[in-house]
């Protein structure tokens, strides 16, 4: 039995003034996304349970995290990394299913690899971006049927002296390739872009969002932003909006504690992004990270990664309620 529980979220009737859009257009990949879908959230609990993948119990060593869910012929690909907490192995899975709920046992898409993000190209190839085990670079792997991937290389982005990064996001954009991904400093954890193409090199675009500053409570004073300490596992898909102009829309982590919560910004030209006013959008006060957003059909769908507890962590599910204002924004 499938339940929803309503993820409480700061919403009020302000944001009935933001801007009107339609539903995500061909552009890029927006067919499977929305330009609606931001707020509020209802947690979908197959039989009660929190979480729609969990590692098997056998193996309690392992985390199943960074999912990345991507659309084909109507059903839903989760890729998500596998990663052997005590040895540090990972490898990429993937697992499929009809409804978006109820996932195939995962099989094996590349191995030596972790935080998948899969993008379907013009010439209907798929092409994953992926992150080194050690965090030291972000690769590009290619498949013609998205199951089994192929490394075309391992270093389309390599971190410097004294940084990691990981967690890329994938975004076709015409005939070029955006990689955004988290960048790890002794100075900032951050969301960073680079462009280029297959088989050629890529260009560092800078920093596309840093940790939040400037936050006042509903009294206008000074408070400590939901996402002051890092921002990272950046989510990006391009869409179109009602009135034919394109946007990326972000979902990404945030920290400002012990826990993180899952924010949403966006953006015209991909490289300035703008927080949305009610963040954090999902914070059930556990450990969420890795956000990846879909519609399958007229259904919205946000995955990620979360972690309760030692025993208690896996990815989890919300449905976008379609009695609520969320094609604002």
């Amino acid at each position: 039995m499938r339940r929803a529980t309503t993820i409480t979220i700061a919403v009020s009737a302000a944001l009935l003034a933001l801007g009107c859009a339609a539903q995500g257009g061909e552009d890029g990949g927006g067919a499977n996304l929305p330009n609606r879908g931001i707020v509020p959230w209802e947690r979908v609990t197959p039989d009660d349970a929190p979480f729609v993948l969990v590692p098997p119990a056998s193996s309690p060593d392992l985390r199943w995290r960074e999912p990345h869910a991507l659309v084909d012929d109507g059903r839903v690909l989760l890729y998500l990394e596998a990663r052997d907490t005590v040895t540090g192995d990972t490898e990429v899975l993937l697992a499929e299913s009809a409804d978006g709920v109820t996932f195939t046992a995962p099989s094996v898409a590349l191995t030596d690899a972790a935080a998948p993000s899969v993008s379907r190209g013009p010439g209907g190839a798929f092409w994953m971006a992926f992150a080194s085990p050690a965090g030291d670079a972000i690769g590009l792997a290619s498949s013609d049927d998205g199951r089994t991937f192929t490394v075309e290389t391992a270093d389309i982005v390599t971190a410097g002296a004294d940084e990691t990064v990981g967690a890329p996001s994938l975004v076709h954009d015409g005939s070029e390739l955006l990689v955004y991904y988290s960048r790890v400093t002794a100075d900032a954890v951050e969301i960073a872009r680079a462009s280029g193409s297959p088989g050629g090199s890529f260009a560092d675009d800078g920093v596309v969002l840093s940790p939040g500053t400037g936050c006042v409570d509903s009294s206008g004073d000074a408070e400590t932003c939901w996402d002051a300490l890092e921002v990272g596992s950046p989510d990006v898909r391009i869409a179109t909006t009602g009135a034919g102009r394109r946007v990326f829309r972000l979902f990404y982590g945030g920290l400002a504690g012990s826990r993180a919560a899952l924010g949403f910004a966006a953006s015209h030209d991909g490289l300035t992004f703008s927080r949305f006013a009610f963040n954090p959008v999902v914070d059930e006060r556990f450990d969420e990270h890795a956000p990846s957003s879909v519609r399958l059909g007229d259904r919205y769908l946000l995955y990620w990664s979360e972690e309760r507890s030692a025993s208690a962590h896996g990815v989890a599910v919300a449905e976008d309620a379609p009695d609520a204002p969320s094609e604002r924004w």
